[in-house]
């Protein structure tokens, strides 16, 4: 079996190297691909990924300075919690981490920066074993290796286009029908969740981690919409912070953080930092993806050889997601 995931891996490997030489010479996928790894091209490409990767290590040790704080608390008010220093500290890391994600946004498409998130998994597999004294087993390793090997698959074959982005067109995003039944289904899933949370009190760690889920769609839309305004504005002398469908989104993307925080902090807080991890960063790239996918259309042209083997990606980051919960 590890011959085989080996030879997986390899090919995996092989498969993204002539992606970036295929890349370099075709033009295809509705992009012009020459542009896209162009020096300029690939500097935010690179800069995007870098930020994700950085952005992602530090949510991993938040959530685990986090978990320690929990620890040392036990099932307190969120009151005492708060006043700790431990926690706080995990609470700037945390913020830290998601500036860099939300500048990510602004270099490369959200399908890319999204599976960057096997980062924080791979992370938490040693720092809780390190930090936290969390047993970390065979199987543990093995799901890891799965979702790494699984997010190299997203990378290989995500959309490697990065349009550029303008207040006129966000707009016209907002007004198109697949966002809206999108949204609508969302909306009605959200709901249902809010009642067994609230009214219910269930408080699953599924149930949690999929508001937590739902909600970053929104705040991808948001993030990449004004990161990329900014990116824009600075950088192409095209000024697009005066639009109101700027500060609209500067409005909804800290709402939708801090409740993710919230969420995500009471699911750390009653259950283990192990099992919090992969499954939020499941939960979080299949929404990232599809809001990248649906609104920002990131896959529109994309062969569906390529669409298959991204879900194939998602299949084995799944599967290795499973095997660590």
């Amino acid at each position: 079996m590890a011959g085989n995931a080996t030879t997986v891996a390899m090919e995996v490997t092989t498969t993204a190297a002539q992606n970036l030489t295929w890349y370099t010479t075709l033009s295809g996928n509705g992009t012009n691909s020459t542009e896209i790894f162009s020096s300029k091209g690939l500097a935010h490409h690179v800069i995007g990924m870098t930020l994700a990767i950085s952005g992602n290590l530090l949510i991993s040790i938040s959530l685990s300075v986090q978990k320690k704080a929990h620890n040392r608390l036990g099932h307190l008010s969120e009151a005492k919690y708060c006043k700790d220093k431990w926690w706080w500290l995990g609470m700037m890391l945390m913020v830290l981490g998601e500036l860099g994600n939300f500048m990510a946004y602004g270099f490369a498409p959200a399908s890319l920066v999204a599976p960057l998130g096997s980062v924080a998994v791979v992370a938490n597999a040693v720092i809780a074993v390190v930090f936290l004294r969390e047993p970390l087993t065979t199987s543990s390793m093995m799901g890891v290796t799965l979702v790494l090997m699984g997010s190299l698959t997203l990378i290989s074959f995500s959309a490697k286009s990065r349009p550029v982005l303008t207040s006129n067109q966000i707009i016209e995003y907002l007004k198109a029908w697949t966002f809206i039944l999108y949204i609508g289904i969302e909306t009605v899933i959200l709901v249902i969740l809010l009642f067994f949370k609230y009214v219910r009190k269930n408080e699953h760690m599924i149930i949690l981690l999929l508001l937590v889920g739902i909600i970053a769609s929104v705040t991808v839309i948001s993030a990449k919409a004004i990161s990329t305004m900014i990116s824009e504005s600075i950088f192409q002398h095209k000024l697009q912070i005066l639009n109101p469908v700027f500060w609209v989104c500067l409005v909804i993307l800290p709402i939708t953080t801090a409740t993710q925080i919230r969420l995500l902090n009471r699911a750390m807080q009653l259950y283990d930092v192990s099992d919090v991890v992969p499954v939020n960063f499941m939960f979080f790239t299949v929404s990232a993806v599809l809001a990248g996918a649906i609104f920002y259309k990131e896959f529109h042209g994309v062969a569906f050889d390529r669409v298959f083997m991204f879900m194939f990606g998602c299949m084995l980051s799944f599967a290795g997601v499973y095997i660590i919960s």
